[in-house]
This record gives structure tokens, C-alpha cells and sequence, in this order.
């Protein structure tokens, strides 16, 4: 099995450096936002709860294809990639017809989980 934080493109991806630089998330959220006015406008609270459970399902495919019981003998690697940003669309579009800042949400996510796992876990080694 492949361990994520173990992958070197995954550390360089995820390095310290990176994770210490501001975000474009507001501008992400910015960008969909633009994309929705002109495109039809936001769907209804339960239709954008369907879309983001209907991306998850389609996560959870990719991940069965990769590391399931009967893996596929092919993956495209980009595929993963394309439902995880299909998924962060749809949660984009909810938190934005809820006036929600996902810079600001994500900051908090972070300081909750280093306050409450401080000391919790080991780190790892990086290969």
C-alpha cells in the first residue's frame, strides 16, 4: 500500500515551505463565484448537497480503482485529481451561498487540530 506522506512528490507538494505561504482560496472562490453568475446561477442548498455527495461517490470509485479489492489494471492518474477539484467546486459553490470564507474556515480547521492533537501524533519520516 502506498503511504501519501511518504511519496516524494507528495513531500515536495506538501513542504513546509508551501504550507506556510498564503492561499488562493479566496480567489478560487472568487473565480467560481464569477463562473456561476454567468452560468445559470447557484443550484438550490439540497441540489448542491446531491453534487457534492454524487463527488465523493466518484472519489470513492477512483480510490477502488487504485486500492480496492478488484484494482483496475489501468488508472489515469489524472482522474483522482480532476474528482477531487470537482468535489472542492461543489463545496465552494456551498460555502459561497453561505457567505462562508473558506480561507478563514480552513485556518480555523488548522489551528483546532493543532491545538487539539498537539503532541497526539508522531512524526514521520520523510523518504
Amino acid at each position: 500500500m502506498t503511504n501519501f506522506a511518504s511519496n516524494e512528490t507528495a513531500a515536495n507538494f506538501l513542504s513546509p515551505e508551501k504550507a506556510a505561504g498564503d492561499t488562493n482560496v479566496e480567489a478560487f472562490q472568487a473565480k467560481v463565484h464569477q463562473w456561476i453568475k454567468v452560468n445559470g446561477g447557484y443550484w438550490l442548498p439540497m441540489e448542491m448537497v446531491a453534487k457534492l455527495t454524487e463527488e465523493a461517490g466518484e472519489i470513492s470509485r477512483e480510490m477502488l480503482r487504485r486500492y480496492g479489492p478488484k484494482k483496475k489494471e489501468s488508472v489515469d492518474p489524472n482522474n483522482l485529481k480532476l474528482e477531487i477539484a470537482d468535489a472542492l467546486f461543489a463545496l465552494t459553490c456551498i460555502a459561497n451561498t453561505h457567505n462562508i470564507s473558506l480561507d478563514d474556515a480552513l485556518k480555523s480547521v488548522m489551528e483546532k487540530y493543532n491545538i487539539r492533537d498537539a503532541g497526539r501524533w508522531t512524526e514521520t519520516s520523510q523518504k
